[in-house]
C-alpha cells in the first residue's frame, strides 16, 4: 500500500515539473481604439433568464490611440439584444456596421460579452471587413471593455492581442 502511495506521488510530482516548465506566457495586449456608442433601450421583455434587452445603437465613433478618428457607426445598422439575468449580470450581445475613415470601407462587427448592466462588460468582438488598412482585424483575438458613466454615452475600449 505505501509503495503504491510513493509511486502516485512521485509520478505526480514529476509530472508537476513537466508541466510547469511548459507553462505558455500570457498574452501581450494592446490598446487599438476607443470611443462611445449612442445607445437607446426600447424595450424589455420578460424571458426565463430574466429580460431580454432589445436596444438601438443609434451612432458612435472609435478613434485610435493618438487621438484620430478611426471609425464611425453607420447609422440604422446597429442593435443590441443582451440579457438582463435575475441575479443583475447582463449577457451582452450587439451587432453593428463601421465605416472606416482610413478607406471609407465599411466593417461588420458582433460584440459578445458579460458585464453588469449599465455599469461595465468585457466582451469578445469578431470584425470582419474589406478594408485594406484594417485587413488584419479579420483574423485578431480582440476585446472590449465597455464602461457606462454616469453621465454621457457608454464609453467603449478595444483591445488586441498582440501578434494573435
Amino acid at each position: 500500500m505505501h509503495s503504491l502511495i510513493f509511486f502516485v506521488l512521485s509520478f505526480l510530482l514529476h509530472f508537476r515539473s513537466v508541466f510547469a516548465t511548459n507553462i505558455p506566457p500570457l498574452p501581450q495586449i494592446e490598446l487599438l481604439a476607443t470611443g462611445t456608442l449612442d445607445i437607446d433601450l426600447i424595450k424589455l421583455i420578460d424571458v426565463p433568464l430574466g429580460g431580454r434587452v432589445s436596444a438601438k445603437i443609434n451612432s458612435g465613433a472609435l478613434y485610435n490611440p493618438n487621438g484620430t478618428l478611426a471609425a464611425v457607426v453607420v447609422e440604422g445598422t446597429g442593435i443590441g439584444n443582451g440579457i438582463l439575468a435575475t441575479d443583475d449580470i447582463f449577457i451582452a450581445s450587439m451587432i453593428f456596421t463601421l465605416q472606416w475613415t482610413a478607406d471609407d470601407t465599411y466593417a461588420y462587427v458582433e460584440v459578445r460579452g458579460i458585464g453588469q448592466q449599465f455599469v461595465h462588460d468585457f466582451s469578445y468582438i469578431y470584425v470582419e471587413t474589406n478594408s485594406n488598412v484594417w485587413s488584419n482585424m479579420n483574423s485578431r483575438f480582440l476585446m472590449a471593455n465597455m464602461t457606462f458613466p454616469d453621465i454621457g454615452p457608454p464609453i467603449m475600449t478595444v483591445l488586441g492581442v498582440v501578434g494573435g
